[in-house]
């Protein structure tokens, strides 16, 4: 009996602990210290190609979130000039007709991308083919290396894949570079 409620006493002991931290720290600290390690992120350079991996549609016209914001950030970097090529990957998610890499095709050449600038791979709707996929378009096309944009959360596992398909990665998530006031379906709005 005695050992439990030592165990009991160490459980409201962490929880409090928990909560003065998110007191003192801030809510937004806390989660984004532990989301660290599942971050791989670097200062993006002069590749040969922007891989932009899709991660979903609502439909044959609207970009889901995620994927408005890694387009939007692929768009940036091509646009800066850090490759002359982007490459827009993605199969069929939640029973669309069109996959990711059709409908980001779509949405960026109403952006203004010329479609010679863009290279679609919509077939893999996994991150492991989507490397797989990638690492073969680079050796037919002499690509040495890509910057590989998707959302934070994703980066290291992404980039993890990529590299073991044999591909050369410099990951650049980039939420953070989507601008103020974004629609991202019919009826949602972020901003």
């Amino acid at each position: 009996m005695k050992g439990r409620g030592v165990f009991s006493a160490a459980i409201v002991v962490l929880a409090l602990g928990m909560a003065g931290a998110i007191v003192i720290g801030g809510t937004r600290r806390i989660p984004l210290w532990l989301s660290q390690p599942l971050i791989d992120s670097e200062p993006p350079r002069p590749v040969d190609a922007i891989v932009v991996l899709g991660a979903g549609t609502y439909n044959e016209a609207t970009l889901g979130p995620q994927t408005a914001y890694r387009l939007l950030h692929g768009l940036q970097l091509l646009r800066g000039g850090y490759a002359p090529v982007l490459i827009a990957c993605g199969g069929s998610h939640h029973g669309t007709r069109i996959s990711d890499a059709g409908v980001m095709a779509n949405v960026a050449a109403e952006l203004g991308l010329s479609r010679a600038a863009l290279i679609l791979d919509g077939t893999p709707v996994s991150t492991r083919a989507q490397a797989t996929s990638v690492a073969d378009i680079s050796t037919r096309r002499g690509i040495k290396s890509v910057a590989l944009v998707t959302s934070p959360l994703h980066s290291y596992r992404a980039a993890r894949a990529f590299r073991k398909a044999g591909v050369t990665v410099v990951s650049t998530p980039g939420v953070a570079a989507a601008p103020s006031i974004l629609l991202v379906a019919q009826d949602h709005f972020f901003g």
